[in-house]
């Protein structure tokens, strides 16, 4: 598994099990036809929706359209002429900068998408003043920008509130005296979260490799010294895993970003644990579309097999089997690709279950999995904040998770 110097991670390990999965949607058509699929989309230059109106953008929460810096001192320009001198569509919300040359999306007829899409739509009608020019059943360019920046507040909002953290004053940040994880600004980094969301693979890729020299042909997050975590994804790195989908996209944004958030909590240099942070991912990832949990390595053995991704009823298996390993066991796997399929399972659910578990001090837990290592190490580390978090040892909530899946889950 390829890190960045923080610690980014690129989407590598979900080759090992592309041939499992099977395409059960046509791919989202580009604005063009598809023989002109290749060429790059031509946007409004004016985003139809506010057509730049300060009243607008102040009603929908954004700060400004681009161009602007983006991280450190790479303006947005800048990686427009990086990426071929191709138009993005740029945007900066309270906590975000956003780039997308993302092309129209035609929806599939998938009903559970559909629904989804509904929904956001809906909610983002009310902030729109000019959103009636909407075509039925497609999302043009600065659509799917607005619904990034709606979708990516919403998840940003819904961690803070879930683990009790709050943006505070400015002038908290690393470094300051009397700082701790998740007071400062931003979740304690320094610039807002970036992120790119690109049609081509050639697009990240680029990116990646001009201004963070490192390759890759999929999706990577990454952190920068000037305190920029940013994630680069590409629409086609997805379609090559036969996730065609919108909420695929969607799905797989909200599951990287969930772990940029919390890998940034107080840049300590040291990563919380490797169960916590792939359960959480799956958290939001399956809260988006439970069938697009891409990053989950080997749990998919078709693409709309409902056994594959109904996962309680294969928890169940693995507890009642006595073959899912036990906490203290899996709190010592570092790497992503130990997890396998069990890991990946059992991590999603007792990350999901501490959060519905009516006990949890949730602030104290994310605060002590992000604490900096003392000279027990990470078991310490883990075994301190679950004690904090639930007064229970680690082998006394293990026995308690298994307990409730036995009692809860469904065995089919």
């Amino acid at each position: 598994m390829k890190c960045s110097e923080d610690g980014g991670r690129t989407a590598l390990a979900v080759l090992f099990f592309v041939a499992l999965l099977v395409c059960a949607a046509a791919p989202a058509r580009a604005w063009q036809s598809t023989a002109s699929e290749d060429r790059e989309e031509v946007f409004e230059k004016v985003d139809p929706y506010t057509r730049g109106d300060a009243k607008a953008l102040e009603k929908l929460g954004y700060v400004q359209y681009g161009p602007f810096v983006l991280f450190d001192k790479v303006r947005t320009e800048e990686v427009e002429e990086a990426l071929g001198k191709v138009q993005l569509l740029w945007l900066e919300t309270a906590h975000f900068k956003i780039g997308s040359n993302l092309r129209l999306y035609r929806q599939v007829g998938d009903v559970k998408e559909d629904d989804k899409l509904e929904a956001e739509l809906k909610r983002l009608k009310t902030r729109l003043p000019y959103f009636a020019r909407l075509p039925k059943n497609k999302l043009d360019p600065w659509v799917r920008l607005h619904l990034f920046a709606q979708r990516l507040e919403d998840q940003y909002a819904d961690f803070q509130r879930r683990f009790g953290l709050t943006d505070g004053p400015l002038d908290a940040a690393p470094g300051k005296e009397g700082f701790r994880p998740g007071e400062g600004p931003l979740l304690g980094m320094q610039q807002k979260f970036v992120v790119l969301l690109t049609e081509k693979k050639s697009g990240s890729a680029r990116f990646l490799k001009q201004f963070l020299n490192t390759e890759t042909d999929h999706w990577q997050r990454w952190r920068t010294k000037d305190g920029a975590a940013l994630l680069a994804i590409s629409s086609e790195g997805l379609k090559d895993l036969n996730f065609t989908r919108e909420s695929d996209l969607h799905a797989t944004v909200a599951s990287e970003m969930a772990m940029n958030f919390v890998e940034c909590l107080g840049r300590g240099g040291v990563h919380p644990p490797q169960w916590f942070r792939a359960g959480l991912a799956h958290v939001y990832s399956r809260q988006v579309d439970e069938r697009c949990s891409v990053s989950a390595v080997g749990t998919s053995s078709a693409r709309d097999d409902e056994h594959s991704y109904n996962w309680p009823p294969r928890v169940y298996g693995l507890v009642f089997n006595k073959v899912a390993k036990p906490w203290p066991e899996m709190a010592l796997q570092t790497k992503w690709e130990d997890l396998k399929a069990q890991g990946h399972l059992t991590a999603w659910s007792r990350v999901s279950w501490l959060l519905a578990r009516k006990d949890t001090d949730l602030n104290a837990l994310i605060l002590g999995l992000t604490a900096p290592l003392g000279p027990g190490g990470d078991a310490e580390r883990q075994e301190a904040a679950l004690k904090a978090a639930t007064g229970r040892t680690t082998a006394e909530i293990d026995a308690e998770w298994r307990k409730f899946v036995l009692r809860e889950y469904p065995k089919n």
